[in-house]
């Protein structure tokens, strides 16, 4: 229960802050607080009625690791190593990335059968499509940024 509780609320966490706080929260206004801690509350509810509705459709171990490691390759490892090897990688790109990759393997497992292995290519080549082209699309980021990145990824102090 332990392990359960801590992977749904980091799962929430990332949600709120990362996701809604970075792409989608308007302004600020004087009830930020609030905001941030109903969308944290939100992101927990629905990353658990979905975590609860894979438990159980999945009824083995084997079958929810299958599941696990076709969402986390077709959907995160394009956009992550796309980010920190391509200088032209944007966080929308990323974030559109991980969307479609995600979207594509859940089909694809749906169509497939839940313990299929070959939703992961179809989740990498739309991840890359998509990281490409939305990337492309999209605006690069300052120079200032792009300053802070670097010295984050040589460990110099971003200060």
């Amino acid at each position: 229960m332990s392990t359960a509780s801590a992977g749904l609320l980091a799962s929430s966490t990332i949600l709120a802050n990362d996701v809604y706080a970075g792409f989608f929260r308007r302004g600020s206004g004087g009830h930020a607080g609030a905001e941030e801690y109903n969308a944290s509350r939100l992101a927990t509810l629905l990353v658990g009625v979905v975590v609860l509705v894979i438990a159980v459709i999945v009824n083995d171990v084997v079958g929810a690791l299958t599941v696990a490691y076709d969402l986390l390759v077709g959907a995160l490892f394009v956009p992550i190593i796309g980010a920190l090897f391509w200088r032209r990688a944007t966080g929308t790109g990323a974030l559109v990335s991980m969307l479609v990759g995600g979207v594509v393997v859940v089909g694809l497992m749906a169509w497939q059968g839940l313990l299929a292995n070959s939703p992961i290519y179809g989740g990498l080549l739309a991840s890359l499509v998509a990281l490409v082209v939305v990337s492309l699309l999209t605006p690069q980021a300052s120079e200032h940024e792009a300053a802070a990145w670097d010295r984050r990824m040589t460990g110099q102090d971003t200060t």
